[in-house]
């Protein structure tokens, strides 16, 4: 799925992703009031590598329920909520701007079950002003989360930028001791994340030989 489009382009390269924002909101009902807000302003599950979001900016999110949607916990990724199955979705060009969660993964969410792999590939894309709310909480831009699988998620030319999180204020990773989480961060920023633990990231796991972290030229 690709923004940036006016509506007359003919070809993929036609587009302007800077002149034609193409915004998902979840700023439902009453505008401006977060209260109404949709949990999540997406959701992906069993996505392959070729599933592609590209050009848009995710907003508005508001994961802030106790309640559940079958297998969704309405409190976590208030952006995106990607989980459980086999995930491997590509993320380019867009902005995750003011979405947040109570407790994991303010702008987004990777989680997975027994033996899942939840492990996208995110580039070019811009995180701010994406927090996590409750007490404990975490990743306020992103969160890793595997329990008895894998959630290894891959960062390219990206831009996190006053986030908070109550652990991890940009990114946060967590594991079970089956599971396996890890990221790898290549010439991205960090500016202005705040957290109480890890402003710029968090690690916590059951097995700390189930969690890693490879930075690049940030």
């Amino acid at each position: 799925v690709y923004g940036g489009f006016a509506g007359t382009e003919t070809l993929l390269s036609e587009r302007n992703i800077a002149l034609n924002e193409t915004i998902l909101s979840g700023d439902a009902g009453v505008i401006n009031n977060t209260a109404d807000n949709n949990y999540h302003v997406l959701l992906a599950n069993n996505v392959s590598t070729s599933t592609r979001l590209d050009g848009f900016t995710v907003t508005k999110g508001n994961a802030n329920s106790s309640t559940f949607s079958g297998s969704i916990i309405n409190r976590n990724g208030g952006g995106l909520y990607n989980y459980n199955g086999e995930n491997y979705l590509t993320i380019d060009n867009c902005k995750f701007l003011s979405n947040s969660a109570e407790a994991f993964g303010g702008g987004i969410l990777n989680t997975v079950g027994a033996l899942g792999n939840c492990s996208p590939t995110i580039s070019n894309s811009s995180f701010s002003l994406n927090t996590t709310t409750g007490v404990g909480a975490s990743g306020g831009a992103i969160h890793n989360n595997s329990v008895n699988g894998t959630s290894n998620t891959i960062i390219d030319k990206c831009n996190f930028q006053d986030n908070y999180g109550y652990n991890g204020g940009a990114l946060s990773l967590s594991a079970g001791t089956s599971g396996n989480s890890a990221v790898s961060v290549t010439k991205s920023i960090f500016s202005n994340n705040s957290a109480v633990t890890g402003s710029a990231l968090m690690m916590l796991s059951d097995d700390n030989r189930s969690l890693s972290a490879t930075i690049n030229n940030c």
